[in-house]
């Protein structure tokens, strides 16, 4: 068992005097060091992907909700305005003076006057 012993650990303190073991401890500092540096550049890599794939799928969602509320808003507008124009040409149909109209819908006096050949077409 002693020679057992020697054998396996008995080069020990030669090595040990001649420096092996602190070389084999720089090396492995130097690997920490090298695998360190590596997984830093890796992570940054692969946190600039994830962070843009994540980043465009916000942007998506937030431009299609900004869309929509957008869209709704003009539609709105738009609708509005083509009501206050239906209402015009009726009341130009009843005969009603275009003053009277611009006043009750705010349309300008001039766009209720391009009106008027609309709400009488056999005048034409």
């Amino acid at each position: 068992l002693d020679r057992l012993y020697n054998y396996i650990y008995g080069d020990y303190e030669i090595l040990r005097q001649e420096g092996v073991y602190e070389m084999i401890a720089d090396r492995l500092v130097l690997a920490t060091d090298i695998a360190e540096a590596r997984g830093k550049k890796l992570g940054k890599k692969l946190g600039k992907k994830l962070g843009k794939k994540q980043g465009v799928k916000l942007g998506k969602k937030l431009g299609k909700k900004q869309g929509v509320k957008l869209g709704k808003e003009r539609g709105k507008k738009l609708g509005k305005k083509q009501a206050k124009i239906e209402y015009a040409l009726g009341m130009l149909r009843e005969n009603i003076p275009v003053e009277t109209i611009a006043r009750i819908t705010r349309l300008p006096t001039a766009r209720i006057l391009s009106l008027t050949t609309q709400s009488n077409p056999e005048q034409n």
